[in-house]
């Protein structure tokens, strides 16, 4: 009797033991997640010499140069913004670990993490020192990533989004002018540049004068435009091979010439806005030796003209209109109507 009293208890316990073991062995223990750590605690980042970021058909390499700087290797090496890469180094220094989110993902696209995924690698010394593939961000916060090798899937603490045009990595600045170097600003514009306005003065200590007086073109306008030289950057690109561009500055809509007390004589040409670009305008800058000023260039400012001369042979820049056209008043139609007035006296 009692032999079946033990019987009959003893069967549902077993019966219970028996399942919980299925059950583990199925799922497993639940994992312990460790606290947060740094994703690059061990990357040398003074000593990377390599980014590569891809996603599909697109991708940028960033190398740094022998001097420091950052170049866009497969962008003809056109000068990359260092300060933009610095950005990112600080964006993986803060980047936590959040967790471990599965140790084998069976469905990458779950988590933004497939074929289609973008993917981020760093070079030192000729040696890989992190590749992650990049997922989605988890809508309670933070990105879903995995390293490039293991299928474990992570929760890292902010999102890494690099750019993957050319354009977002390029240096934008290409001309920098102080108004303290600038002697003269000659304004053209109209049909085939026949309006003109100048602007200048003799020495730094001098106030600029309008020539004519009441040129159409204000003194306003003429600030504006040593405002942005200080500065001046373009948005976007496009090759040389560009129709749209080349139409447009092959009659041009504008043309400033500057006179720099450093002998040096700049040139912006600019077109009509693009309708093929947002309404950016083409803009050509070039440099040359001012001889009025009985100055020859420095070896440095022929290295700058050199540099312009090569980027005009690969590259048409686009500038927003209101930078490239100064918002001109109506010069043109002013001056037409000025020449009209002298025809209808004689």
């Amino acid at each position: 009797m009692s032999s079946n009293r033990i019987l009959t208890v003893g069967l549902p316990a077993l019966a219970v033991f028996t399942a919980g073991v299925v059950i583990l062995q199925k799922f497993g223990p639940s994992e312990k997640q460790s606290a947060p750590r740094p994703l690059s605690e061990n990357l040398p980042l003074n000593e990377i010499e390599r980014i590569s970021i891809e996603k599909e058909a697109q991708k940028v390499l960033l190398v740094r140069n022998g001097n420091g700087g950052w170049s866009i290797e497969n962008d003809n090496s056109f000068v990359a913004d260092a300060g933009k890469i610095s950005k990112l180094f600080d964006t993986l220094t803060s980047a936590k670990i959040e967790r471990t989110v599965t140790k084998k993902a069976e469905n990458p696209d779950e988590f933004g993490l497939g074929s289609r995924a973008a993917k981020i690698s760093f070079e030192a010394k000729g040696k890989s020192v992190l590749s992650m593939v990049l997922g989605e961000s988890r809508s309670g916060g933070g990105q879903y990533f995995k390293f490039a090798e293991p299928d474990a899937v992570y929760l890292l603490s902010s999102g890494i989004r690099p750019e993957l045009e050319f354009d977002g990595w390029a240096y934008k600045t290409l001309v920098k002018i102080s108004k303290k170097d600038v002697r003269s600003v000659q304004w053209e514009e109209g049909r085939n540049l026949s309006a003109k306005v100048v602007y200048s003065r003799a020495k730094e200590a001098d106030k600029f004068e309008l020539s004519p007086a009441k040129a159409a073109v204000s003194e306003e306008k003429f600030t504006k435009i040593l405002d942005r030289l200080e500065n001046l950057s373009f948005e976007k690109r496009k090759p040389r091979s560009d129709k749209s561009a080349s139409e447009s500055l092959t009659s041009p809509a504008r043309k400033i010439t500057l006179k720099l007390f450093d002998g040096r004589l700049v040139t912006l040409l600019s077109g009509t806005p693009l309708a093929d670009s947002g309404g950016l305008v083409a803009m050509d800058i070039t440099f040359s030796a001012d001889e009025s000023s009985g100055k020859a260039l420095s070896a440095a400012q022929l290295e700058e003209q050199a540099k312009f001369g090569d980027y005009a042979k690969k590259f048409f820049f686009l500038y927003p209109a209101d930078v490239a056209q100064a918002e001109s008043s109506s010069l043109s139609k002013k001056q037409n109507e000025s020449n009209e007035q002298k025809k209808l006296k004689k």
